[in-house]
């Protein structure tokens, strides 16, 4: 499947993609890698200029503070 169309029965439909915000979730368990994929995914849509680290707690999905054990 490409990006910018959508499957409905019988095949793909082309749809103009609408501006605005969108919510998604990534959900996992702990040390999956959720917010490494999250970093990706902005830094290649263009909305971060470059990927954060998570051993450097500079990404943009860490909203908790880290847990040392």
């Amino acid at each position: 499947m490409r990006l910018g169309k959508t499957y409905r029965k019988g095949g793909f439909i082309n749809e103009k993609v609408k501006s605005g915000s969108r919510n998604v979730a990534i959900v996992g368990p702990y040390l999956s890698g959720k917010t490494t994929l999250l970093e990706s995914l902005l830094f290649v849509t263009g909305a971060i200029s470059r990927k954060g680290s998570v051993k450097d707690n500079n990404t943009v999905g860490d909203s908790a503070a880290t847990v040392e054990w």
